[in-house]
């Protein structure tokens, strides 16, 4: 089995995962079109992923402060998408 190991820089959020790691994961178990629900986006890396790889998705936070990372992250990528 691999073993997925990085380093990564938990600017963000305490719990913030990479984004190669997590495009790693969602290439091997998901497909473009598919339906992804993330109930604790904290930074929203998983999102920034799932949009990479052709995903909808849905994600969550209750955390007012990891929401607003999140969203914010959001909005920046948006503004670079097709560049």
């Amino acid at each position: 089995h691999d073993v997925i190991k990085s380093e990564v820089q938990k600017a963000d959020h305490p719990w913030q995962q990479s984004l190669d790691d997590v495009l790693t994961i969602l290439r091997r178990f998901s497909q473009p079109g598919q339906y992804l629900v993330e109930p604790f986006c904290g930074s929203g890396t998983t999102i920034s992923g799932a949009k990479q790889c052709g995903l909808e998705w849905n994600a969550f936070e209750i955390d007012p402060e990891a929401y607003k990372v999140a969203l914010a992250r959001q909005v920046r990528e948006s503004l670079f998408d097709g560049f």
